[in-house]
């Protein structure tokens, strides 16, 4: 057994500390120059571990430990590798309202990329392709931006002048994606530029979810059970039947989407469109706001929320144990490639996977809370506050 534990005092350049147990005790590690408070972990083996905190991020080898040269201050808070030439850090500058940071080892050297401001959050992430990936990231005032990964670079996309707080992205193609927010803010990139619908005629108040089926039929939904769909020319509002607040959509057809949202009178708040009309669909008993939703195929469908999960199977909905405690379970987006290869994140910086069988808790590298999944194949991508960007591949 080989296991390794990191810590020491919040904020401290020189009270941190690192253990390993060998499977008999644990033991404190000596590393040369001392130690500042250590925040994550990562290894490939008992000979290869990464270690990063405050200001530093360190290597063992088995024999010595190395330090990874940082180009500028960074506290790191959450690590995740897929080899050892190819490990990605999250964390922030090491002061509160200081920019949040990405920082890649590639077996030679380090490089830290900034997304966006002091203060910023990864709101929401979708994409066409591993090379045409979108992250909308926010700030605690009016202040939003766009960046897109090209497969090499995070780059920053001009949405416009005044845009505001952005709270969901999706798409149909890379050349028709929508992105939402507050104050009903609607835009839409036709593969050049983004172009804003300030108008708004569809009555959304605050935006949370969009959905794309087609480049003339797009769904968005927000506070007070408003519903708005896209024909191809205009926003147009849509009864929902519900004064709740709808925070999350998904479908397969102009036919077959889900919405979800906040419980009310009723219960947990999941509808229906058939084509025709949006109608209630009947839920496991609880009052759990739910925050996500994927739908797979029209027989195969996930809602996952507060201390809930549920399952749709062509008939009916079921409650699937989390097996987690709180606040483990207090989940916020969903993204499935199968039925049973399914991806959920969580508040508090966990990831955590469905295979069919049960729900297992496959990363909890960071306590930075997670807002968004989405994935492609086998790469998969999760974004969260303080700028986290965390990449899966298994290639």
């Amino acid at each position: 057994m080989d296991v390794w534990a990191s810590g020491g005092v919040s904020g401290s350049e020189v009270n941190g500390i690192l253990l390993h147990f060998d499977g008999t005790e644990w033991t404190e590690v000596e590393v040369p120059g001392g130690l500042p408070m250590m925040h994550a972990i990562w290894g490939t083996s008992s000979n290869d571990v990464y270690v990063g905190g405050r200001f530093r991020w360190i290597h063992w080898d088995g024999s010595t430990w190395s330090n990874l040269e940082l180009p500028e201050p960074m506290e790191i808070f959450g690590m995740w590798g897929s080899d050892t030439n190819n490990v990605w850090t999250a964390g922030f500058a090491g002061a509160l309202g200081s920019a949040g940071r990405v920082a890649h080892w590639d077996g030679q050297s380090v490089s830290i990329t900034h997304l966006g401001d002091a203060s910023w959050t990864c709101e929401r992430i979708w994409g066409s392709q591993p090379n045409d990936i979108w992250v909308t990231v926010g700030s605690p005032g009016t202040v939003a931006y766009l960046y897109r990964w090209d497969g090499a670079t995070w780059n920053l996309v001009d949405a416009g002048s005044g845009i505001g707080f952005l709270e969901g992205i999706s798409g149909t193609a890379f050349d028709d994606i929508w992105a939402v927010g507050l104050s009903g803010l609607m835009l839409h990139w036709t593969g050049s530029s983004w172009r804003s619908y300030r108008e708004n005629p569809a009555g959304l108040e605050d935006a949370f979810g969009v959905r794309g089926n087609s480049a003339d039929d797009v769904w968005a939904a927000g506070t007070s059970g408003t519903l708005a769909h896209w024909d191809g020319s205009q926003w147009l509002p849509v009864e929902s039947g519900t004064n709740h607040t709808i925070e999350a959509l998904s479908g397969n057809g102009s036919d077959h989407v889900w919405a979800v949202g906040a419980f009310d009178a009723q219960g947990m708040l999941v509808l229906h469109w058939d084509g025709n009309g949006w109608s209630r669909s009947p839920t496991p008993a609880g009052n759990n706001n739910l925050h996500g939703v994927w739908s797979l195929s029209e027989d195969d469908a996930w809602a996952v929320g507060t201390r809930a999960a549920l399952h749709w199977d062509g008939g009916a909905w079921s409650a699937v144990d989390i097996a987690l405690p709180p606040p483990f379970n207090f989940l916020n987006a969903v993204w499935a490639r199968t039925s049973n290869d399914v991806w959920v994140t969580n508040f508090i910086g966990s990831i955590i996977h469905w295979d069919g069988v049960a729900f297992t808790q496959v990363f909890d590298g960071t306590d930075i809370g997670l807002c968004g999944v989405w994935g492609y194949q086998d790469d998969i991508w999760a974004v969260g506050s303080l700028g986290t960007v965390l990449h899966r591949s298994a290639r």
